[in-house]
């Protein structure tokens, strides 16, 4: 039975329905000529009878009844005669060819008979012959073709299976029978391969691809792109679909190499910067990326910015992107940021129709000292200045993208980071969201109320969906607000006052100097500082924790605030590190500071030495409090 409740429509059947139809054609034919010749015979008798003559004898009758019923006999045997030559000429032929029909359906090739014939049965035999010759020639395709194939029933169980599959996936056809294609997904892909599939057994789209692994008869995953198209109405639940399955572990193996290769290139920390904070991210929206961030101190104290996007993705664009960062990373340092994007674009410069591909580039150098930067946007437009204020001004410039061949000039622009200020620089995959497109204030109001500049990045990367279809990028660089700044807007109501460092990873020793300093210089701010012994168990609770952070954490920097409010001294740490919870339980804070061990109890010497040790992680971003009551 069918899903229906019908009984299947077998061959055999379609023949025995077509032969009972011929033969009750031919009996209800022949059934009409003796009732037709049962009536003239009665008719004629009457009639014989009705007119004899009186006294005719029995020879005249028989002659007057006789030669009427010779007629009807001689009508019924041409009757007769007809129904044999239609039997012989179509019912007999129809019936072969019925038969000849079964056997190629079921995977024979039989020869097809009558084919030489210019009737309608000749017709009939040549179409079938065709399709005899299409049927083959469809089952070698499907037999021996090189990607996998399969039928799918209404609820995706699939049907039948060629070789390729079968072997793609380790299972035999038989064993593939009856099994849920989303069943064969591996675990970790269910979720996103089911939203694929169930489009097409719901009728929501007429195909969908999609790339995905399917875990074999042993247990091993292998990478296939999937295509399902369903058949059946248009305008509702498909009644069954073909899978067809392409082994792409090999290609994906290849991507994953070279995208090793590109995750080398792209920079991991950022340069020791004073007065400064640096963050950077590029999620591929394939396996490698077609953008490409990148950031160098030069020789004279300044720091060159690059991001640029390829409009394209996959591999093609990521190899135009690898040529173009050879190009930057190879010119001379002296040169400013037209003369480097002019020679990138020579490097770059392709045959636009038979690539299709363009790259869009924004490259600035700063001047630490002053917060002066200069920049060229060759096309990008993706970049913008958050003033400390709120203020958001864009950074547009008039330069066309590389690789045009047209022998472009590329002009400097010139814009001045202020303390506080944040300079945003993104791909078009951060914005471009759905069919619609974010505008800048959208993303400044994500730079609120953050404290660093890796948690603005991570903030914005947030609105990314887990499916994207671009490559994002974004590079995050905010110039701190100067000391006197900082204890300004930082400074809690009353008597608090406020110092803030910022301490590099690669700079560690220099950061522990820099510490001593901003406690000295908080001593000296307090006017009445606490005693002597207090500021060590204080000092020595603040080095600790920091020294702990730097060899657990391992963060690029380390931001520590200190303030006073409340009758309570706080240091205040955030690092953008990895996830450390701290270690063990506190020891007794009784002992005086000089016989505390020096090294090797980490957070449980700083647990002695002040009031209260808090920690928390919260956007990437790992928060040490330390509080000591006066």
């Amino acid at each position: 039975m069918t899903a229906e409740g019908r009984p299947p429509k077998t061959g055999l059947g379609v023949r025995l329905s077509l032969q009972r139809q011929i033969y009750a054609i031919g009996y209800s034919a022949y059934s009409v000529v003796l009732v037709v010749f049962g009536l003239v015979a009665y008719t004629e008798w009457r009639l014989a009878a009705s007119i004899r003559p009186a006294g005719a004898s029995g020879p005249d009758l028989g002659l007057a009844i006789g030669w009427p019923l010779m007629l009807a006999a001689v009508d019924l045997l041409m009757a007769a005669l007809m129904i044999l030559h239609v039997v012989r000429v179509v019912a007999i032929p129809v019936d072969r060819l019925v038969r000849t029909a079964v056997q190629i359906a079921r995977g024979g090739r039989p020869p097809v008979p009558f084919v030489d014939r210019g009737d309608e049965v000749g017709n009939l035999a040549r179409a079938l012959e065709g399709w005899r010759d299409a049927s083959e020639a469809r089952e070698v395709l499907l037999t021996r073709a090189p990607v996998g194939i399969c039928r799918a029933d209404h609820a995706g169980r699939l049907q039948d299976a060629n070789l390729a599959a079968a072997a793609m996936l380790g299972r035999t056809p038989e064993a593939l029978a009856g099994r849920e294609l989303l069943t064969l997904v591996h675990p970790a892909d269910a979720e996103a391969a089911r939203a694929s599939v169930e489009a097409i057994l719901e009728g929501r789209t007429e195909r969908t691809d999609f790339e995905t692994r399917l875990v074999r008869a042993d247990g091993t995953a292998i990478w296939c792109s999937i295509a399902v198209a369903p058949i059946g109405p248009a305008d509702g639940r498909p009644s069954s679909s073909i899978v067809i399955l392409d082994d792409i572990s090999e290609r994906r193996q290849q991507a994953e190499k070279a995208a090793s290769v590109q995750r080398e290139l792209v920079p991991v920390t950022a340069p020791p910067l004073r007065d400064y904070e640096l963050a950077g991210v590029c999620i591929p929206a394939a396996e490698v990326a077609g953008d490409l961030y990148d950031w160098a101190l030069t020789e004279d104290g300044h720091l060159d910015l690059t991001l640029a996007d390829v409009m394209g993705k996959g591999m093609r664009a990521a190899l135009v992107m690898a040529r173009l960062q050879t190009a930057l990373a190879t010119a001379p340092r002296a040169l400013g940021p037209a003369e480097r994007v002019a020679g990138a674009d020579r490097s770059v410069t392709f045959d636009m129709d038979a690539s299709g591909l363009l790259v869009t580039l924004f490259q600035g150098r700063l001047e630490l000292e002053t917060g002066v930067l200069r920049y060229v946007d060759a096309g990008h437009g993706y970049c913008m200045v958050v003033r400390r204020g709120g203020e958001v001004i864009p950074l547009a410039g008039s330069s066309l993208p590389l690789g045009l061949g047209l022998g472009a000039v590329f002009r400097e622009e010139t814009v001045t980071l202020e303390p506080g200020d944040v300079l945003v620089v993104y791909s078009d995959g951060l914005v471009e969201v759905g069919g619609q497109t974010l505008q800048q204030t959208d993303l400044a109001a994500e730079l609120e109320r953050a404290e660093a500049a890796e948690v603005m990045m991570r903030r914005l990367v947030g609105r990314v969906s887990a499916r994207h279809t671009d490559d994002v990028t974004v590079v995050v660089l905010r110039r701190l607000p100067t000391a006197a700044e900082r204890v300004a807007e930082t400074a809690p109501a009353g008597p608090a006052v406020v110092s803030q460092v910022t301490i590099s990873y690669e700079t560690a020793r220099e950061g522990l100097d820099i510490v001593h300093e901003a406690l000295a210089g908080f001593w000296q701010r307090l006017g009445a500082p606490p005693d002597q012994t207090w500021r060590m168990h204080f000092e020595l609770a603040v080095m600790e924790t920091e020294a702990n952070i730097i060899e657990h954490a391992r963060p690029s920097d380390v931001r520590l605030r200190l303030s006073l409010a409340d009758g309570c001294v706080v240091a205040d740490f955030l690092d953008s590190g990895r996830e450390w919870t701290g270690a063990p339980e506190p020891v007794a804070p009784a002992e005086p500071a000089d016989e505390l061990p020096e090294r090797g109890r980490g957070l449980a010497i700083a647990r002695a030495a002040v009031d209260e040790v808090r920690y928390e992680r919260s956007d990437g971003v790992n928060r040490w409090r330390l509080v000591k009551r006066l």
